[in-house]
């Protein structure tokens, strides 16, 4: 008895054991795990040591989810989208708790390869198969917000984005709301000219300020204190500009090799210039021309032409006017190709909304005609109902009335029977008289 109560005791830990545990084989289980945890590249080496081919159909799924994911997390470009479709239909079909994270990656390999349509509707996917607020909820809605900006999609964008924030406000992910802020300002701020939009893009500026000093984030203060004064120096308020900046250059002065560095001497450039302090414009912008954004470069390269210039140093002056003009060649190519990349991308929105527009008609042309039928079934079969129903009320009226008749029958053929029984008994009693036979 023992015996058997520790085997029944044994089955129902390794059930209970067996449920909790992934349905994936653990080495790729555990590989998942290093690239949630920041591990990104570490998890691709162990990823290139195995081979597909060794995976269940099951495990060889999880697999390639997994390169792309750790790819994404890596910032490793996506090249292809061959295995996209593979991966995405069979979670669809076998796993849909993995669903949702196949619909984002899928979402990443598209955002890549600019298809802005097709990556926008994956993370739609992705959105709708999340329930519950979640990290990669959010990061879908931003994603989704960021490639809207890029096509100047703004509406949709800044909604995008807005939802993106509730997600990370619900889940008290301050830095991602700061991030969200800076965004919004981004996505409204396209003309600085304009007061009420500057007072909206410092509206949500000034909140990622206050959150970021409140946390303590002394990169993320500099970083939002950038981004007011651009916006400052964008509408000529100098002084406004120069207070922000403050905060900015005691951040660069303690980390002089952070990437703000760039941001820092770009807008103190352009503040020297404007106030005629070319000699500190020079150090700056000289600082400036080794940066890695060609539109810091080109900004670098106009502002030395322009200093130069002013002092009649004729050799350096041309120098720096081909360098500004070689990097406005290729700001001219780049933004050329982007307006055909946005161009192309809107055209796709616009043929995917048609085709939307199309499919919902042909789907409410069919739910129609069902509704039609079923109203023709419903008649029709109603119709029998009624009918068979006044048969059969009729039936019974029939058959009442035949019974009637036969009791009506009963009661004249009895009666009749009454009448010759009593005609023959007064016959009888008339044969049997004395004035009978008298009379014969």
């Amino acid at each position: 008895m023992t015996i058997l109560r520790n085997i029944i005791i044994f089955l129902i830990l390794a059930a209970i054991i067996s449920c909790g545990g992934s349905p994936y084989d653990r080495k790729l289980v555990e590989i998942d795990s290093l690239a949630m945890k920041g591990e990104a590249q570490r998890a691709l080496v162990l990823l290139d040591s195995l081979s597909a081919t060794d995976f269940s159909t099951a495990d060889r799924m999880y697999f390639e989810l997994l390169r792309i994911k750790a790819r994404d997390k890596a910032f490793i470009v996506h090249q292809s989208d061959s295995a996209v479709a593979e991966i995405v239909e069979y979670f669809e079909s076998h796993d849909r708790n993995k669903l949702a994270e196949a619909y984002y990656y899928a979402g990443s390999v598209y955002r890549d390869l600019h298809d802005a349509p097709q990556a926008v509707e994956y993370f739609r996917k992705a959105v709708d198969a999340m329930p519950e607020v979640s990290v990669m909820k959010s990061n879908a809605y931003f994603q989704s917000g960021d490639l809207y900006r890029q096509q100047f999609l703004n509406d949709q964008a800044l909604d995008m984005i807005e939802q993106s924030y509730k997600c990370d406000a619900e889940m008290g992910n301050t830095l991602r709301m700061i991030d969200c802020l800076l965004q919004m300002g981004n996505i409204v701020g396209h003309d600085f000219n304009s007061k009420t939009i500057k007072d909206s893009v410092l509206t949500h500026y000034k909140e990622a300020y206050d959150l970021s000093c409140k946390i303590g984030n002394d990169w993320m203060t500099a970083n939002v204190c950038a981004a007011i004064a651009y916006v400052y120096l964008n509408c000529d308020e100098l002084p406004k500009a120069e207070k922000y900046l403050g905060t900015l250059s005691a951040y660069i002065k303690a980390n002089p090799d952070d990437q703000l560095n760039y941001q820092y001497h770009a807008i103190c450039s352009e503040i020297d210039m404007k106030n005629g302090h070319y000699d500190s414009a020079l150090v700056h912008s000289k600082a400036l021309k080794d940066s890695w954004s060609i539109y810091h470069r080109a900004d670098a390269y106009r502002n030395l032409y322009v200093i130069h210039n002013n002092k009649h140093e004729s050799a350096e002056a041309n120098h720096y006017l081909s360098l500004y003009n070689s990097c406005s060649d290729s700001i001219k190519i780049l933004t050329a190709s982007e307006s055909t990349a946005q161009a192309n991308a809107l055209y796709n929105y616009q043929l995917r909304e048609r085709d939307n527009l199309t499919l919902k008609a042909e789907s409410q042309r069919r739910l129609y005609m069902v509704f039609i039928l079923a109203a023709a079934a419903l008649l029709i079969g109603g119709g029998f109902w009624i009918y068979r129903l006044r048969q059969k009320q009729r039936q019974q009226i029939l058959n009442q009335q035949i019974s009637r008749l036969r009791q009506f029958e009963r009661i004249l053929k009895e009666q009749s029977e009454a009448t010759a029984t009593k005609q023959e008994l007064t016959r009888q009693r008339l044969l049997g008289s004395e004035s009978y036979k008298v009379i014969r």
